[in-house]
This record gives structure tokens, sequence and C-alpha cells, in this order.
């Protein structure tokens, strides 16, 4: 398949069997067979990256509730110079420093010139990662970040928008999380368009905090 430009692996729905009973293997042998692949789409209770490079591939999607730290380091260390759009949903497996490590790459902005979409959604330890990013140099460059169906809190929030002079997004998905009305106002600052619809609430307990999917 040469010539294929889209590819969807893991299209089945959950009466077939649960998703974190799948295992898609590893990406790496993809690459030869599909030089001309544009739209990456990965859904998998498992999977591995291995060495990869696509070079023509916009937009990589890993939907997962078992992401270790040695794929989503792959993955974040790809060859992909064209890529527009990459969607990890980041799942449990993988703990707040480990997760941080591994996603330097994409966090420094010096290898993926081209993104202006990153989302990094369904995380169980989102205020970690919102202040990683406040200071990464790649909220400088993408249009759209989408942090929804994680864990997000007040403190994630202020995270973000203490950083509101260098962040100029075109839009800020946060919907899924567990802001108060006080802190999704104090983002409107760092984008054009912030969605938070359908917050959750942990009853002034964040250990009572899980994502959504």
């Amino acid at each position: 398949h040469a010539t294929l430009k889209e590819l969807y692996i893991g299209d089945f729905h959950c009466e077939e069997t649960e998703l974190n009973w799948s295992f898609a293997g590893n990406l790496e042998p993809l690459c030869k067979g599909l030089p001309k692949l544009e739209e990456l789409v990965v859904r998998s209770g498992g999977l591995s990256g291995g060495t990869l490079a696509f070079p023509n591939l916009k937009s990589f999607t890993a939907i997962s509730g078992q992401i270790g730290p040695k794929t989503l380091g792959d993955f974040a260390n790809a060859k992909w110079p064209k890529l527009e759009k990459l969607s990890i949903q980041l799942g449990r497996e993988i703990n707040g420093k480990e997760a941080m490590e591994a996603l330097q790459p994409v966090f420094k902005g010096k290898v993926l010139k081209q993104l202006k979409h990153l989302w990094l959604g369904n995380y169980h330890l989102t205020d970690e990662l919102c202040e990683v990013l406040a200071t990464a140099p790649i909220l400088k460059q993408i249009d759209e970040l989408d942090l929804s169906q994680g864990t997000m809190g007040d403190e994630g929030a202020a995270a973000l928008a203490a950083a509101s002079a260098r962040i100029a997004l075109s839009l800020l998905d946060v919907s899924e999380n567990y802001l108060s009305d006080d802190a999704i106002n104090s983002l409107q600052g760092i984008a054009k368009s912030v969605e938070a619809s359908d917050q959750e609430e942990d009853g002034g307990d964040p250990e009572d905090r899980y994502k959504s999917a």
C-alpha cells in the first residue's frame, strides 16, 4: 500500500472487545510500507513504538490507557518533520516524572517544527503537566492545546494563566476536568477560545479526581 495516506488501527467497539484487552504491537514496520502516510490513528490497549520515521505524516493519534515511558519516548523522538497534529491519550500507566521526561523533545519545540495542535488528554496528573507546559517553548509555536478528559484543577489552571504573557493560543480545550468558574475565567487571557464544558466535582478532595476515559 505504498500510496496509502490514511490508516486507522483499532476500529472496534466494546461489544467486540474491551480496549484494554487489545494490543496493536510494534508500529515500526509500518514506516517502510507506508511512505506516503499522512494520517495515522492507533487505538489499542497496548502498543509499542520503535524507531518511527514517517516523512509525510501530518497527524498522529494514539488512543490507549497503557502507554509506557518507552513508547511515549518513541513518539516524542519520532522523525515526522511534517507533523501538524499530535494527539496522545496518556492514561495511567506512566507517572508524572516519566511522562515529562519522555515528552521533553516535544516540549522543547526543536523537533516538530510544523506542529500546531497538541492534545495530551485523559491523564491522571494534569496539574503536573500544566506546570511543565507553562514554561515549555512549544506553547509559543502551537495554535491549539487540548488538555481535556483529565484531572486539571485550579492549580493547573493557575500555572497556565501565570504564563499568559507568552501564550497566545487560538483554542484551549480544558473540558471534562475539575475547574471552578474562577479558574476557567483566568484562562481566557491565553486563548481566543476556551472550551471548558462538562467540568467534574471532586468534593474538595483532589484524591477523588479521575480521568474521563
